[in-house]
């Protein structure tokens, strides 16, 4: 009988027709959720925006509605609905398919057994499972409760290492005319697996140094998410093009499961060019090359040169991991900065440095050793500074997305200082703090700015230009220019100062697509002094992401100074 109906709908759907017939469908008398799953359910909203609907055919989905209707409504507990329907042609030749629906009661939860038994049944993970969807006697039957608590469970027990887990008895039994249901879920986990043998397959860097990227070992409880950790780990180690990590369930003997990682090295060299826009700098045009692997220890080296009208840089980067190489490495860099502060305000500077970094938890703490030998000039006036700065930073950064992130937060200190006694021309502590907030705001966000710095030292014109704070600009407070904040000289020049504060507040709404607006307000200032005036200024900006950041439009204009607006373009993160 199935298969007739099922025939003869295919030759209704399939004929040709003698007039184009479409139907519009209208679901009444349920809420947003339960009308939702019914429309999912019904044929005639499938296929009614179809232009070969013939008569038959619609009259035959209509009749089968009812039925459709009731499906979609049992997943949230209402088995008995009362359902009215109508099916009519229209005066523009379609048609018009009205259904009215009561849902009726709904059914509870009568008798409910969910036990977890065996060896693994006090295991946290399963037992969080189990308290994540816990069924109560007396609460709705939800069908995708009773579904989500039956998979999250046995997955929750597979992924540490009971893979024999099976459910023993799994029953729910409803009884629409009394009301309720009874619900039996037994799940015995079985004897847990262990690792078994380790082999790992690769030439890139030594088996000792490959090792280091897992944290599980021969003879620990078996544990999937453990697999994917190491698989990760080794992908984003950068010395390997392909990586596939196989646990060998056929191979396992006495509940030891072996395991398998197979790794293909990356090719050692990487160029990479780049080109960019920023209304700080203009253009600015990069290149950049890195070798992964400069030995099998796992050394790899870099070196970039950017160039801008303001700014040229070359660096160089030696980086040798140590203890856990996922995250603890110890980098060696020389670079050159010639960098134009505008107004006659210039810093050239070469500098040497040691750093250590490891991550501490949420945190990637860096402990630093630099030589700076610096040329500052300031109009007519120059000075050679050398310094010898000793300093540790500490960073944190959470987000849900690497672009437009929806929720996210990045806090950076760093402190930094230089000693005469150390053999430095000048002494002097500074200390910076930046921090950024992303939150949800309806379908918008709200993001937060704010930056502080501060510093000590005995004569502030002993001070090298690399170490004064300046503010302004596109990063900073818009409307102003680059650094154009701070104390001034006699010649009205922007020297920069001892302290310095920045903030924004600016709320970004999705227009259509890629593109985003904003409107903003920052404020901060560059001084020598606490309790200084801050300088203000308000915009509009539009926003696009793309593949490689999110591209910003602004225009700011200063609300404390009388100043015309200004542009500002850049691409970025929002952290």
């Amino acid at each position: 009988m199935i298969t007739r109906s099922l025939l003869a709908l295919l030759w209704l759907l399939l004929a040709a027709p003698l007039l184009a017939d479409t139907v519009r469908v209208n679901v009444d008398g349920l809420d947003n959720e339960l009308r939702d799953n019914v429309r999912a359910n019904l044929s005639l909203v499938a296929l009614g925006d179809r232009d070969d609907l013939t008569e038959a055919a619609i009259r035959m989905l209509h009749r089968r509605a009812a039925g459709q209707i009731r499906r979609g409504l049992q997943p949230f507990g209402y088995y008995e609905p009362e359902i009215t329907r109508r099916l009519e042609r229209l005066e523009d030749g379609t048609w018009q398919a009205s259904y009215s629906v009561s849902a009726g009661p709904r059914v509870h939860l009568d008798n409910v057994d969910v036990r977890v038994i065996g060896p693994g049944s006090h295991n946290k993970d399963v037992q969080a499972a189990l308290s994540q969807y816990r069924l109560k006697s007396g609460s709705p039957l939800l069908h995708t409760r009773y579904q989500l608590l039956k998979s999250a469970v046995r997955r929750a027990a597979l992924d540490n290492g009971y893979l024999d887990a099976v459910y023993s008895s799994h029953e729910l039994l409803v009884d629409p005319a009394a009301g309720s249901a009874d619900i039996t879920l037994v799940m015995d986990t079985g004897e847990q697996f262990r690792f078994g043998e380790i082999v790992i397959e690769q030439d890139a860097v030594t088996d000792e140094l490959a090792a280091r990227y897992i944290e599980f070992a021969t003879g620990e409880p078996f544990n999937q998410g453990l697999l994917l950790d190491a698989q990760y780990a080794l992908q984003d180690s950068g010395y390997y093009s392909a990586v596939n990590v196989s646990a060998e369930r056929e191979r396992a003997s006495d509940r030891q499961v072996p395991v398998r990682i197979v790794a293909t090295a990356q090719q050692r060299q990487r160029y990479s060019t780049g080109i960019g826009f920023a209304t700080d700098v203009g253009a600015r045009v990069s290149f950049g090359w890195e070798n992964r692997r400069i030995n099998n220890r796992g050394h790899r080296a870099s070196a970039n040169f950017r160039i801008s009208e303001p700014e040229t840089e070359f660096a160089t980067r030696y980086i040798v991991p140590f203890d856990d190489p996922r995250t603890d490495r110890y980098i060696y860099s020389i670079s050159h900065l010639d960098e134009d502060l505008g107004d006659d305000i210039r810093s050239r500077r070469d500098e040497l440095s040691a750093t250590q970094a490891r991550v501490l938890g949420d945190w990637q703490r860096s402990v630093y050793l630099q030589l700076t030998h610096e040329l500052s000039e300031i109009a007519q006036d120059k000075s050679v500074d050398t310094l010898l700065l000793p300093g540790i930073s500490f960073s944190r950064t959470l987000s849900d997305a690497p672009i437009q992130p929806r929720k996210a937060s990045r806090i950076t200190a760093d402190l930094r200082g230089s000693f005469t006694g150390l053999g430095a021309d000048t002494s002097f502590v500074r200390l910076t703090l930046e921090t950024r907030l992303i939150r949800p705001v309806g379908k918008g966000r709200l993001l937060l700015r704010g930056d502080i710095g501060v510093s000590d030292v005995d004569d502030f014109g002993d001070l090298p230009v690399s170490q004064r704070f300046f503010t302004g600009g596109d990063r900073s407070v818009r409307g102003f220019g680059r650094d154009q904040l701070g104390p001034l000289d006699s010649e009205g020049r922007s020297i920069g100062g001892r302290h310095f504060l920045a903030g924004s507040v600016e709320l970004e709404w999705p227009i259509a697509g890629r593109w985003s607006a904003a409107v903003f307000v920052d404020g901060g200032n560059a001084f020598n002094s606490f309790g200084s005036e801050l300088e203000y200024s308000v915009g509009l900006g539009g926003r696009v992401r793309t593949p490689v950041g999110v591209v910003r439009f602004d225009i700011a204009k200063p609300v404390t100074v009388s100043k015309s607006p200004r542009l500002h373009i850049g691409l970025g993160s929002d952290l």
